[in-house]
């Protein structure tokens, strides 16, 4: 059963909206992916609410277990009203119809006084349900499903499911008493007639971890003891081969999400996490020690892509083994909610195009999606609508919220053209693994490290993107370049450098070692040192080296050497400027002066670059440098020059 008709006329946010069967399927048959774009208050959450109700009424019919009961009626999913009606407006109508082979199932809420035969002319004469003319403005009904054991069987045997934008998953960190679950609503018991599954979910990874490991329960072989003494197995060969392949298709699914081929093995009992965990395909080591390891982006694709599979397999077990043959819809609403740029453009429109016989009707704001449809899906696949008129776009670009962010996002990329083309001329010139990091002299530093500390890292050989005033190169820059490259396999390992004074930067690729982001690309943030969290390249030297004196009787200054509300040195024989002078122990490479230099025509700061080419070029007293600090950072470099490159 899919969606095949829904005309909206004056609801909330939406004047006119027609979606006819004609525009809805491909060739071959199959429902083509809907997306629903356009501003907040465009209209695109009261359309879904349109279906999802239609579906809740429609259901509701057929089984005990959908809408509480309230005495002899029941309570609504979606409130109708003249809430629902657009301003200015008087009377609106929602009609939406589903198509089961031959059979056709309807839903009407009308608003305002709407004869049947204005709705009837509203719906270019599709709608065959009635009602009396008597009967008061506010009115939903849809068609009786109570006797239909076909929709039944069909509704049983697929997926129909609807994700809200207020769906979230509990991580695995917080302590579930605190965190209590509120549920749309209660059903304190269930009998025969029940359908057993809610078709809206706000989260479900606790289910759907428990589903998992039943699937590899059941895919297991079971063997006992006959009266001989012999073991026989007592499953079938051929039901161990279907049970074996919906294993392998959560895998599938849960490898597209971590972006790595992984298998699904068991943890023993009482470890205290999830029983499931990830080993990594090819070297058969631990990619992941439990599910509950999955980012909340991660958790959220996992539950809604193996809720469908789950919701098919409740009657038929062997649904799992034949993803392709799953049907259904799929209602999502802003689907790109906690998802990193990644997972919207390169995995979601993989997951969607797993399930081709599942409609899909998604709501989003990101670009990054549309685009990643657009490069999964042909124009005549998929239908983009621009809300709250409905209509269709036929390229991502076409959409306005699209093009400004894309500008955006262009534009940034355009101010570092300069910088971008002279790294591809760097990664094109040899196949090492090659560091770029966040500032002009960091490079410096750590290639000055690997010379001084050779003996110990022999076989670390390695080449930097070495640049001077040329490249503009701060986080922001650092990060295009990382979020271009990390798009396509690259030949030769890109390891990107960050430094650790941003929050931001630190959220995103300083909480662990450093950063897989695939193809071949790798982050990590400079690591923190002793009794210093944010530390500066120049932090990694002692106090001692970190304050040489150059011929010219300049050197480093530190802020913890100030006063900070004088801005007096706590020797009092130098100052400087109180805006240089914090509570951190930042470096000070500037406007420094002695006491006795009143008019501050001298300063005798010395620029982080010079500290850097000193140290470098081995200038004395800059050449018998302690690099013992730099370790830790050449021990990441090491690690991830170690992992095999990726050559598919």
């Amino acid at each position: 059963m899919y969606l095949n008709n829904i005309i909206i006329k004056n609801m909330g946010a939406i004047e006119s909206f027609k979606l006819m069967e004609s525009e809805l399927f491909k060739e071959n048959g199959d429902p083509k992916p809907i997306i629903l774009i356009g501003q907040n208050g465009s209209g695109k959450t009261t359309l879904l609410s349109s279906i999802v109700d239609a579906l809740y009424e429609l259901s509701n019919n057929a089984f005990d277990d959908i809408l509480p009961k309230t005495g002899s009626g029941y309570r609504y999913f979606k409130i109708s009203g003249g809430v629902n009606i657009r301003v200015g407006e008087h009377k609106a109508l929602a009609f939406v119809s589903f198509k089961n082979e031959s059979d056709t199932y309807q839903y009407l809420d009308k608003n305002g006084e709407l004869s049947p035969e204005e709705c009837k002319m509203i719906t270019n004469s599709l709608m065959t349900l009635d009602f009396n003319k008597e009967q008061n403005n506010l009115i939903k009904i849809a068609t009786r499903t109570e006797d239909d054991d076909k929709f039944k069987n069909v509704f049983l045997k697929n997926t129909y499911c609807y994700f809200p934008s207020d769906r979230y998953e509990i991580p695995y960190w917080m302590n579930q008493e605190t965190a209590r679950e509120k549920k749309f609503f209660e059903v304190e018991k269930r009998f025969n007639g029940s359908l057993k599954k809610d078709i809206l979910i706000n989260h479900s990874l606790t289910d759907i971890k428990e589903w998992i490991l039943n699937v590899i329960l059941d895919a297991r072989v079971d063997v006992d003891e006959d009266i001989n003494g012999e073991f026989k197995i007592l499953r079938t060969a051929n039901d161990l081969k279907l049970l074996k392949i919906s294993v392998k298709n959560i895998e599938v699914i849960v490898s597209e999400i971590v972006r790595k081929d992984v298998i699904l093995q068991l943890n023993f009992r009482g470890r205290g996490a999830s029983r499931i965990k990830l080993i990594e395909k090819e070297s058969n080591d631990e990619f992941l020690p439990s599910l509950d390891n999955l980012s909340a982006g991660q958790s959220t694709l996992l539950s809604i892509f193996l809720n469908i599979i789950k919701y098919s397999d409740l009657e038929d077990l062997y649904k799992g083994s034949y993803l392709r043959d799953i049907k259904g819809i799929v209602i999502i609403d802003e689907i790109d909610l906690h998802l990193h740029i990644e997972l919207q453009y390169e995995v979601l429109p993989a997951l969607i195009d797993l399930f081709p016989k599942v409609q899909f009707i998604i709501s989003s704001h990101s670009p990054f999606f549309l685009s990643g449809m657009a490069r999964k899906f042909t124009s005549d696949n998929f239908l983009m609508l621009n809300m709250p008129n409905g209509n269709k776009i036929l390229k991502a670009d076409d959409f306005s919220e699209f093009s400004k962010v894309y500008d955006i996002f262009n534009n940034l990329t355009q101010s570092y053209k300069n910088e971008l083309e002279k790294l591809q001329t760097a990664i094109q010139a040899e196949k090492k693994p090659l560091i770029i990091t966040e500032g002009k002299t960091d490079w410096k530093h750590i290639k000055a490290a690997i010379v001084a500390l050779k003996v110990d890292y022999q076989n670390l050989d390695v080449a930097f993107f070495e640049y001077e005033e040329d490249i503009k190169m701060g986080s922001s820059a650092l990060k295009v370049m990382l979020e271009k490259y990390k798009m396509l396999k690259q030949g030769r390992k890109l390891i990107f450098i960050f430094d650790r004074d941003e929050k931001d930067i630190v959220k995103q690729f300083g909480t662990d070692k450093y950063k897989n982001l695939g193809n071949n690309v790798y982050a990590f943030c400079l690591p923190k040192l002793k009794n210093c969290d944010e530390p500066a390249i120049e932090h990694y030297y002692s106090e001692k080296d970190s304050k040489q004196v150059d011929k010219n009787g300049r050197r480093l200054f530190f802020s913890n050497e100030f006063h900070i509300k004088s801005a007096v040195s706590l020797d009092g024989n130098y100052r400087t400027y109180r805006s240089n002078v914090n509570k951190n122990n930042s470096i000070i490479d500037s406007d420094v002066f002695n006491s006795a230099d009143f008019r501050n025509e001298k300063s005798i700061a010395l620029s982080k670059a010079d500290f850097a080419s000193n140290i470098i070029n081995k200038t004395p007293p800059f050449n018998e440098m302690d690099f013992s600090k730099f370790r830790s950072i050449l021990d990441l470099i090491q690690e991830i020059c170690n992992l095999q490159i990726d050559d598919q």
